[in-house]
């Protein structure tokens, strides 16, 4: 008998649906014209109207090394709305028809934490980044419970084969409850155990939202851990709030995505529901933002879990790091993106600033929690394609 796989940080219900839609990645899709082949074939598939929707793309994976726009989106497809999710989950890519039934043009203002990216003429180019690419969302079709449960039903297996046991999903970017669907599926034969975070910019208006303490009891095989934020992007897709300009940039320095009200409303829940608080910070400006405002509070959650913890901490500052010890939050890396996405962080770091920018041994040194693990998705359809040793205290 040997132990289980856990997966710290996925998104299960995003990537159980992700699967029956246009997978954008090697070997399928290569390049924007074959993008564009599967956007055609799709459509030849169903009626007019009905949407169309892919995940997975990183322009520096197609042979164009550029990001496809609301023009390639159209040749594949104009009398139905077309969206597709880049790699990160942080950038989404319209057509034309799809920009047209939410409204947007050359008039509509960038929503706070996010960008509507537009050309050299001020035409938005179909690329919605970060609070932007919500935008089309109350538009775009959900999948049913039943369908949830059934496509969960399906990963579980995947899961299991590779060794995964024990998972947390990380949100839904909705105010869907996660938790019913996992039990459903778990009276059907789903195995893994689940932490649930319930994604923060999606229920803080909601007067009537709560966690019940039966939901937090970790005994159960499906259980309610806590909330999440986003504080920055993804440094693959220019948007994570770096303390230095990206490489190439002066002034580009990524997007800072979660308001002061939005953090502040966060932390007053956990604290008064003793529930963790997981915030998405990437880039070395958000980490130290996110850092230094925990740290002004003491410990709210039982002993031996983390009252804060930081995902995707890339390029953190020696300062965060010790603050970080010192408070007891936990950081959570992954060694498999600069991998996975190598050529987009080397065209957005450059190679000296990728080489330094995960600092594990002086974070192993400093003594506190520290969990290596995957993002599943975006970053392929199978985990253990992005296991990796990484160092061990032992």
């Amino acid at each position: 008998m040997i132990p289980g796989f856990v997966d710290a940080h996925m998104h299960p219900v995003m990537l159980a649906d992700f699967r029956k839609k246009i997978t954008i990645m090697p070997p399928e899709i290569n390049s924007i014209e074959e993008l564009v082949s599967a956007i055609q074939k799709k459509r030849s598939q169903q009626p007019a109207g009905a949407w169309i929707q892919g995940w997975g793309y990183d322009e520096q994976g197609f042979s164009e090394k550029r990001s496809p726009n609301r023009y390639d989106l159209d040749r594949g497809c104009s009398d139905s709305p077309v969206s597709i999710t880049r790699t990160c989950a942080h950038i989404r890519c319209v057509n034309s028809m799809a920009l047209k039934m939410v409204g947007i043009d050359r008039n509509t203002p960038d929503p706070p934490g996010g960008e509507i990216e537009r050309d050299e003429n001020g035409e938005p180019t179909g690329v919605l980044k970060e609070n932007a690419r919500n935008l089309v969302l109350l538009l775009m079709p959900q999948e049913t419970a039943e369908e949830h449960i059934e496509n969960l039903l399906e990963l579980g297996q995947v899961l299991i084969s590779q060794g995964i046991t024990s998972i947390c999903d990380m949100g839904n970017l909705d105010t869907g409850d996660n938790i019913p669907l996992y039990e459903a599926a778990a009276q059907k034969g789903f195995y893994p155990r689940v932490g649930v975070y319930y994604m923060w910019d999606f229920f803080a208006n909601d007067p009537n939202f709560e966690i019940s303490q039966s939901r937090m009891d970790r005994n159960r095989q499906i259980f309610a851990a806590g909330l999440k934020l986003i504080g920055d992007g993804s440094i693959s897709g220019r948007t994570a709030w770096m303390s230095r300009p990206y490489y190439g940039s002066d002034e580009e320095y990524g997007i800072s995505v979660c308001s002061d009200e939005l953090l502040e409303s966060a932390i007053d829940f956990c604290k008064k529901n003793h529930c963790q608080l997981s915030i998405h910070a990437m880039g070395g400006r958000a980490i130290s933002r996110m850092i230094d405002r925990v740290c002004r509070e003491s410990a709210w959650t039982c002993e031996n879990i983390p009252y804060t913890r930081i995902e995707h901490v890339t390029d953190p500052s020696a300062n965060s790091i010790r603050k970080a010890a010192e408070h007891g939050i936990s950081f959570l890396s992954q060694s498999i993106f600069p991998y996975a996405e190598s050529k987009s962080y080397v065209k957005n770091l450059g190679e000296a600033w990728l080489k330094e920018c995960y600092p594990y041994k002086d974070m192993i040194k400093t003594c506190w929690i520290q969990v290596y693990r995957s993002v599943f998705p975006p970053m392929s359809r199978l985990p253990t394609g992005r296991i990796r040793p990484t160092p061990s205290r032992n």
